[in-house]
């Protein structure tokens, strides 16, 4: 979202959704908009088409989430003049992307990387001046495979992936082509695995991504919605890239230039409830006070939105309210010594390495 999109208050048009590149900060009356990024963002004509047509131009925001979505909305409306408070329940900024203290540098909570693809990511570390942190490097991702390590990491070592035929190599390098050009909206409505041992074939889907699957997802890896692999390889690059000092780093200068800008960011507030006024203000109660506002915006997970705000419709609810949700522990060790030559291994044989979570990727 550029400043100019921050000004005129709403980015979108009969409901459509916005582009990838947007956050909506829409007051059109009646509407109700989720981003890519799921930004949900309320104010009273939202809920109430009774409210009367309030000044889009100068708006009090409150962002419920201080992770970096949340960082980043509350610093482009700051950037256009709007006032924004920023609300976050944890004493640190960040969210689930936050770091911790490891001597004089943070190290993330859990693992995380830059591919270069990831422009805007990349774009904003260079406008906060953080550019010359940042780190290129050519990782080792291997896979344990008939109790063999093999790197397969590229179209190279997939070529040279002796546990495959050679045609099954070919195979799997064009299913995984496809997977880099296609659209999303063609794999809606099936299962990465039924779809997977089709076209890369059983015996290569077996050897490599069956026991990935199950080490993750378990009971429910049959059930896996193929786009969600897409996500997995479509924007990956063999190059990856690092903030030397920690990603926590970025979180603080947004936190540090909101503040510049004359924006608010409250950590250790916890939100309670969200909720709108009959005069087309928004009422946010915390741990730590209550506070009157014209919009809320929520970059918080949509279950939680939905039960932070009760007023939210119920055929709004019921797009997310339903399925299962699963968590994820990171073990992070702190050793004397470097443990493998790669930066990433799959666990591709059953029984393998215990005690070693099985992953799909380092951003699985």
């Amino acid at each position: 979202m550029n400043d100019d999109d921050a000004r005129e208050g709403a980015i979108s048009i009969d409901g459509q959704r916005p582009s990838q590149r947007s956050i909506v900060v829409t007051s059109l009356a009646g509407a109700m908009l989720l981003s890519p990024f799921e930004v949900i963002c309320y104010n009273g004509d939202v809920l109430n088409d009774r409210h009367h047509k309030r000044n889009t131009n100068y708006m009090e925001n409150a962002i419920l989430g201080g992770g970096a979505l949340g960082l980043m909305t509350a610093y482009r409306l700051a950037k256009a003049g709007q006032p924004v408070m920023v609300l976050e329940q944890e004493t640190t900024a960040g969210g689930l992307a936050a770091g911790f203290r490891a001597g004089d540098s943070w190290l993330e909570k859990f693992y995380h990387h830059l591919f270069r693809s990831d422009t805007y990511a990349i774009k904003l570390i260079e406008e906060l001046g953080l550019g010359d942190r940042l780190e290129w490097s050519r990782p080792r991702t291997v896979s344990l495979v008939g109790g063999q390590i093999h790197q397969l990491d590229s179209p190279m070592t997939l070529l040279s992936f002796t546990p495959w035929r050679i045609d099954e190599r070919l195979r799997v390098g064009a299913v995984v082509a496809f997977i880099k050009v296609a659209n999303p909206a063609w794999l809606e409505g099936k299962t990465a695995v039924a779809w997977l041992r089709r076209w890369m074939g059983k015996r290569p889907y077996e050897m490599v991504f069956e026991q990935l699957f199950v080490g993750k997802f378990g009971a429910m890896h049959d059930q896996i919605a193929l786009p969600w692999f897409w996500a997995r390889f479509h924007d990956r690059t063999t190059s990856l890239g690092y903030l030397r000092g920690g990603f926590q780093l970025l979180y603080e200068r947004l936190v540090e230039r909101i503040g510049e800008l004359g924006g608010k960011v409250l950590l250790g507030a916890r939100v309670e409830r969200a909720e709108p006024l009959d005069d087309g203000h928004w009422r946010v109660i915390t741990n730590q006070g209550t506070w009157t506002v014209d919009r809320v915006i929520s970059t918080l997970a949509t279950r939680l939105t939905c039960r932070l705000i009760p007023a939210l419709p119920e055929d709004y609810r019921a797009m997310y309210e339903w399925g299962q949700a699963y968590g994820a522990h990171c073990l992070i060790l702190s050793l004397d010594r470097q443990l493998t030559d790669s930066y990433w291994i799959n666990i591709c044989d059953p029984g393998k390495a215990p005690g070693l979570p099985r992953q799909l990727s380092p951003d699985g």
